[in-house]
């Protein structure tokens, strides 16, 4: 915002800057404070187009750059926000009239979707030098063991998939708060976080609520959890803690499940097996076919309630499914 903006007003253009969660719409709209910059949040123009606006051509109309943070939400949420697609039809549409800016921490599905399209990439070098250690367990249990081990005055955040987990452990340790999507709206901990950066319990078990474009500005979180399988999640968790000096570090403490892993490999290539022979159906000419016959079948979320297959979702499984296959493989890992 404080570099592209003032270039954007001097040639007397507009700019729209969306978000794709509602703490980071929090953040930019702080930041965007005295410009005529609009922000907003993707899902909003979601729902109006959903509801009959001309959401796309009023976006075409009004701004000259696009700009969409974490812009890796246009595949990452796809197999639970099928409405992920509309976004990505907007950049498709208005890619050869707009300026469109896509930043991501984790933008390797980018870029293989927009392949020989992307006119100028800026990349930064992620540095991981404030990590003091990593450390690895097997079992969930371990994670009391680690969280009783943490010493007065510094600060933990959790970051899993388990939301049960997540309230139980809460429970368990009274300097704490939950945060997830169904509550923040009365957390104190979300409140604080989205207006000074920080939070004030010891402990903070969160979901994905704060996965990313959230700045934790904090030299106090001394210890992250992760309980990801998912890469691009676990990515974005962990680039959470802003650093504040040289002497601001932290441990690193993560969940390697093998059994997690292999379960939802299992259930995506299931789901891709579908997927394959509906458009082996499609192409032969009897996708009305294939749908009589599956119509009480289980249907994978990559297809909506109308039986579209929605893409940004198909290509999230494709990747999925190959990155678990190479971590069973042992050709790869969740932490390189």
């Amino acid at each position: 915002m404080n570099t592209l903006y003032p270039y954007v007003h001097a040639s007397g253009k507009r700019m729209i800057l969306f978000s794709n969660r509602r703490a980071l719409l929090e953040q930019q709209r702080r930041q965007a404070q005295g410009t005529d910059a609009t922000c907003m949040i993707c899902q909003k123009l979601e729902y109006n187009f959903n509801h009959g606006m001309s959401s796309i051509e009023w976006v075409e109309r009004n701004f000259d750059y696009i700009i969409i943070d974490e812009a890796h939400y246009l595949f990452q949420d796809a197999l639970f926000n099928r409405n992920t697609e509309i976004m990505l039809d907007m950049v498709e549409q208005l890619q050869k009239s707009k300026v469109i800016i896509l930043m991501s921490a984790t933008a390797d599905l980018l870029k293989k979707h927009f392949v020989g399209r992307i006119k100028k990439t800026y990349h930064v070098s992620a540095d991981y030098s404030y990590i003091k250690a990593v450390y690895c367990y097997t079992t969930p249990d371990s994670v009391n063991k680690i969280l009783n081990g943490v010493p007065p005055g510094e600060k933990v955040v959790m970051f899993g998939d388990n939301k049960k987990r997540l309230r139980t452990l809460h429970r368990e340790y009274p300097d704490s708060e939950y945060l997830n999507s169904g509550n923040k709206d009365e957390s104190l901990a979300f409140r604080q976080i989205t207006q000074n950066e920080c939070f004030s319990c010891q402990m903070l078990f969160t979901t994905k609520v704060l996965d990313n474009g959230v700045n934790l500005k904090d030299n106090a979180i001394k210890h992250i959890i992760i309980e990801q399988t998912d890469m691009v999640e676990f990515i974005q968790c962990l680039g959470r803690k802003r650093v504040q000096s040289p002497d601001d570090t932290i441990t690193l403490y993560f969940l390697n499940s093998v059994f997690s892993i292999a379960g939802r490999y299992k259930d995506l290539k299931r789901d891709l097996a579908i997927v394959q022979q509906y458009l082996n159906a499609r192409a032969s000419g009897y996708e009305q076919g294939f749908w009589k016959i599956n119509r009480t079948e289980y249907i994978p979320l990559m297809f909506d309630n109308s039986h579209h297959l929605v893409k940004p979702a198909y290509y999230k499984a494709l990747s999925d499914c190959a990155f678990y296959r190479d971590i069973l493989n042992k050709k790869t890992s969740l932490v390189q």
